[in-house]
């Protein structure tokens, strides 16, 4: 039976999920589990690629044609002036923009990240409860998504008391310090033997701890960052400066942990609950004269426009550049941009303005130097993954060696500004070059083994300037967007500033590798003061955590897309789950937060199914 009371009661499906990457696979594995019926709508082809499972090739998989969303991934702008765009260090010209990475097929971008896992600061998730109105985006009752997403390899006392705790129904000794020990997402930290293969990396490691506990944070940081055994994501950690352990979804057999795994074992798990077709890409939501959400239409493989009803609701998962695509090309946006649609048949359904708009990303620069000799741990590597490669068969037959690392090295967190509550700097070594992503990018990353490149990456919270928009004369096409980098973002603060002061940060750190540098690369030496370190950070910034661009506030903010449930204001049956909801950029790294959310989002509406469910 129709519980929202619908045209669509013959339905084969409660919910029709729109992408399988992070969030959709997510959400959707919870939905099929909890006894629902799922059919989950994927753009790109699911394809079996090694180097996605192997943790050091993520920065090939970035540029993998298979893996990217129409084989090219997107190329965006940074600032609204075209002389500018060009001026940027990675610029494309035959592209027309920047290279941005993301991923299509089962997993989405998952496939291709770093595999990062630091969860988000609890003044985000705080924040997002004020913002909507919503107590249950607080922090502390966030945390619960964190356990039951998180399988933590990398703290075996937690793990034990935790153990301890189920057995003898001790809640309290459960889930020590907000990590979970029974999820799905298996997290691990890179094995510290590592660095005695590399004389270099080990000293530099080493000043780098000196370092941290010399020059960050006070003696209250110092305190909680070694209770903490250094884990950015235990709860003492939250708020302080300081070495940090970076924790990884990395198996301890060396393997990729993501959702695509995670949906694949739940549709082999429950086949008759969760169908995923592949190759469908969705052009627009079906919505009836009330603005209710009666199912979707999309291209099949072929070509073909098929229409597919849902007996409860549609689910957007398609990413923040896709997800708002799909909502303008239902008639839901800013009346300019619908406007412009019409000679494609989209009618005005609902006047959202926020759709398409604050559109944020976080930043990071790369800190590039030259040692004097080679590291050892990059010259010896030859990423050819085949029988000639040593490191590879040590990872296939044994699941270590470096190959089972994603490659950053020791890390640190640290405030750009003395006077900030919370630090808002995450900065990590890499053995070889990073500044950012462009073509071919992954192999200039390893070119040289005498590069090191301390990658710096700064939060950049309260960034809600870029735009996203449909281009009229091909609106199935991949959007515009321009992410109005830096000053463009208007307001009184200059968000060059903290990235340039990470810069002078990791300076100070470098002066304690001494005589093993060389000099420095980027920004280099003709960049010595504030002001010249900040022009050449925003020469060469890059991001690659969009999100915001159909944001969640409540019903009466005019550029709020969502409210505190996912629901599209205005509309019935319809929600949106992906980062593209997040009202502003959330912690270092996203993906913590996309899982959590979607989690949360699957909650939400088992929740809500069960309450329409009783009232029948």
């Amino acid at each position: 039976m129709d519980q929202r009371g619908n045209a669509n009661a013959e339905s084969n499906y409660d919910y029709i999920v729109v992408g399988a990457g992070g969030a959709g696979a997510t959400a959707a594995a919870r939905l099929a589990e909890a006894g629902y019926r799922v059919l989950v709508l994927e753009g790109g082809d699911d394809v079996e690629v090694w180097e996605s499972e192997i943790p050091i090739a993520h920065g090939i998989c970035s540029e993998r044609a298979d893996l990217l969303v129409d084989g090219t991934g997107y190329f965006v702008h940074h600032f609204s002036d075209a002389e500018r765009n060009e001026r940027h260090a990675h610029f494309v010209p035959e592209k027309g923009g920047v290279f941005y990475p993301r991923g299509r097929g089962f997993g989405g971008s998952t496939r291709m990240n770093a595999m990062i896992f630091v969860r988000p600061d609890d003044v985000d998730w705080d924040r997002i409860a004020d913002l909507t109105g919503d107590p249950d985006w607080k922090a502390q009752n966030m945390q619960q998504y964190m356990v039951l997403l998180e399988r933590n390899r990398y703290r075996p006392l937690l793990r034990l008391l935790h153990e301890i705790g189920k057995r003898l129904g001790i809640a309290r000794l459960e889930n020590r310090r907000g990590h979970g020990f029974d999820g799905w997402l298996e997290t691990t930290r890179p094995d510290p033997r590592l660095l005695f293969a590399d004389k270099q990396l080990l000293a530099m490691s080493w000043e780098t701890i000196k370092f941290c506990f010399r020059e960050l944070g006070d003696v209250g940081d110092k305190l909680k960052r070694v209770s903490a055994l250094f884990d950015p994501n235990d709860d003492r950690a939250q708020g302080t400066e300081g070495l940090a352990l970076t924790p990884t979804s990395i198996t301890a057999w060396g393997r990729r942990s993501g959702p695509r795994d995670r949906l694949l074992a739940v549709r082999a798990e429950f086949p008759d609950r969760l169908e995923i077709r592949s190759g469908c890409k969705v052009e627009t939501v079906l919505l009836d004269e009330n603005n209710e959400a009666l199912g979707v239409r999309y291209r099949d493989r072929d070509g073909r426009a098929r229409d597919e009803a849902t007996r409860r609701e549609v689910l957007l998962a398609a990413g923040s550049f896709e997800s708002p695509a799909i909502l303008l090309r239902s008639g839901i946006g800013a009346e300019d941009q619908i406007d412009r649609l019409a000679a494609w048949g989209v009618e005005k359904k609902l006047v959202r303005p926020g759709v398409g708009r604050s559109l944020s990303d976080r930043y990071e620069y790369g800190l590039v130097f030259r040692l004097k000799k080679p590291l050892d741990v990059v010259k010896d590597l030859t990423l050819t993954f085949d029988e000639r490669d040593a490191a590879f068969q040590k990872w296939k037959s044994e699941g270590k060696g470096p190959y089972a690392t994603n490659g950053a090295g020791i890390s640190f967190q640290a405030k750009s500004d003395a006077k900030l509550d919370d630090p808002d700097l995450y900065c990590f070594l890499v053995a070889g070059r990073f500044e950012g992503f462009y073509p071919g990018h992954s192999k200039e990353a390893v070119a040289d083994p005498s590069l090191c490149t301390l990658v710096i990456l700064h939060e950049n919270k309260q960034d809600k300037r870029g735009t996203l928009e449909l281009d009229p004369n091909e609106p199935m096409g991949h959007p515009k967007i321009n992410f109005q980098y830096h000053e463009e973002e208007g307001g009184s603060r200059d968000d060059r500033i903290p990235i340039a002061r990470g810069v002078q940060i990791g300076r100070r750190l470098i002066e304690r590798f001494g005589d093993r540098v060389e000099c420095e690369i980027r920004p280099g030496p003709q960049a010595r003061t504030l002001e010249q370190i900040a022009s050449a950070v925003a020469a060469a910034t890059w991001g690659h955590h969009a999100n915001g661009t159909a944001r969640m506030g409540r019903a009466d903010d005019p550029m709020a897309v969502v409210d505190g449930k996912f629901n599209v204001i205005g509309a019935v049956g319809l929600r949106v789950i992906d980062a593209s909801t997040f009202p502003d950029n959330i912690g270092s790294f996203i993906v913590s937060a996309v899982l959590m959310q979607a989690e949360k989002a699957a909650h939400d509406l088992i929740e809500a199914a069960r309450a329409r469910d009783a009232a029948f």
